[in-house]
């Protein structure tokens, strides 16, 4: 019920939801209606740096794109009562951080100093007066798909909730 208040709230300008087609409750997981005439956001931020220049500017614009889609859910009248706390988030920040070093240790030891940082900043961050708005909560490229006329899909709502937009901001 929640994925299809969200879906009717949420026909901005620039985003298109699917509407939800299946609930299966034992996973729990919504399912989506399939939203034709996409293109992954995903597939065109590979493009290699030595693109040509209309590719470059394709990948510009569709992360303009994602970013009107963005501000038109985080701008959606739709409220949940989901809340996404940033004591959550830094944890799963501090996981990701470890597992960082897995690559690159000398990237997952600056990060891992980053993630022990942050909490001391906790206190501030609740007096710095953020706007609480319904979030994706799982903001990724490959969420994201464009369609014709400047509209951009976005998919995969599990996570939605109400929290401070930048933090969709920051997990894109």
């Amino acid at each position: 019920q929640e994925m299809q208040l969200l879906t009717a709230a949420n026909q901005g300008d620039t985003l298109v939801m699917a509407s939800a087609a299946a609930y299966i409750p034992a996973l729990p997981m919504v399912l989506q209606a399939p939203v034709l005439d996409t293109a992954p956001l995903e597939l065109l931020l590979q493009q290699p740096p030595s693109a040509h220049a209309d590719q470059l500017a394709r990948v510009t614009q569709g992360l303009r794109q994602a970013g009107a889609a963005l501000a038109d859910l985080h701008q959606s009248a739709m409220r949940t009562g989901r809340i996404r706390v940033v004591d959550a988030e830094l944890e799963k920040l501090v996981r990701r951080c470890r597992r960082a070093a897995d690559v690159s240790m000398d990237a997952g030891a600056a990060l891992h100093k980053l993630a022990q940082a942050l909490p001391a900043w906790r206190a501030q961050l609740l007096e710095w007066g953020e706007e609480i708005t319904v979030v994706h909560g799982d903001c990724k490229p490959s969420q994201f798909f464009l369609l014709p006329a400047d509209k951009m899909a976005l998919l995969d709502f599990d996570h939605c909730g109400m929290a401070d937009p930048a933090s969709d901001v920051g997990n894109f």
